[in-house]
């Protein structure tokens, strides 16, 4: 983890400089990016770690309460959750919903996204209620993104 932590800015900064026009969103996806891999590869240590200079890049860059961080938070949140490490994934899954519902309101496809991330450690934690109650949140978000004839089947099925 310490090697990925010392390597990562340096390589995606290289790649930045090599492509022209390279933006500072551009290089907070790729850093986005590598976590989503290490995390689909089952690297969740890793993929924490990777979210995480997300996340602290997207703070020096964007600023602290803006979508980028919430995104890197969520991605955080979720290789902790994956790797049992239940109490920093509640911390970043907070930080995310917070900064979420207050940039992009109480209502958004983001927010319901991290409600969902969050009923479902809820969920594997037996807090049966609180999942409940944040999945039937997030499917009403999503509902009336999509309207009444669009079901949200995702945030519904977290239920069963």
């Amino acid at each position: 983890m310490l090697q990925i932590r010392k390597t990562l800015p340096f390589l995606v900064a290289a790649l930045c400089l090599a492509a022209p026009g390279c933006s500072r969103d551009a290089e907070w996806r790729a850093l986005q990016r590598t976590a989503e891999t290490l995390q689909a590869e089952g690297k969740y240590a890793e993929a924490s770690a990777a979210a995480e200079l997300a996340a602290a890049f997207a703070e020096r860059h964007f600023g602290a309460a803006t979508p980028h961080v919430a995104a890197s938070l969520d991605l955080r949140a979720t290789a902790c959750a994956e790797s049992g490490r239940s109490d920093e994934a509640e911390r970043a899954f907070a930080g995310a919903l917070a900064i979420y519902e207050k940039s992009r309101g109480p209502e958004s496809r983001e927010t319901a996204l991290v409600l969902h991330h969050m009923a479902a450690l809820d969920r594997e934690l037996g807090r049966l209620g609180e999942a409940e109650r944040r999945f039937l949140r997030a499917a009403a978000i999503r509902e009336k993104i999509l309207g009444e004839d669009r079901p949200a089947a995702e945030s519904l099925a977290g239920l069963a």
